[in-house]
């Protein structure tokens, strides 16, 4: 039996300023582990992005959700930080 190298990637994520007030600029970094290919952020005011360590702007004040979706070819996998960002 042979094993195929790799393996599915295991979602996570910081952000380094996780307060402010509008408009704030976050800039989110990817720590996820096993190679990922492929990333999903939702960044909990209708806005995502592909890029894997994006930055986003938030125009209105709120408590956001950030959520990332990591993938490669052994699979994928999801992680959601309620409130992670609030905006004053």
């Amino acid at each position: 039996m042979v094993l195929e190298p790799g393996c599915p990637p295991v979602a996570d994520f910081r952000v380094d300023r996780p307060k402010g007030t509008a408009p704030h600029e976050a800039a989110f970094a990817d720590l996820s582990t096993c190679e990922p290919t492929s990333w999903r952020w939702d960044f909990g005011d209708n806005s995502s992005s592909s890029d894997e360590n994006p930055k986003h702007t938030y125009t209105k004040s709120g408590s956001y959700t950030v959520t990332l979706t990591v993938g490669n070819a052994k699979g994928s996998d999801t992680k959601s930080v309620a409130g992670m960002v609030v905006v004053a």
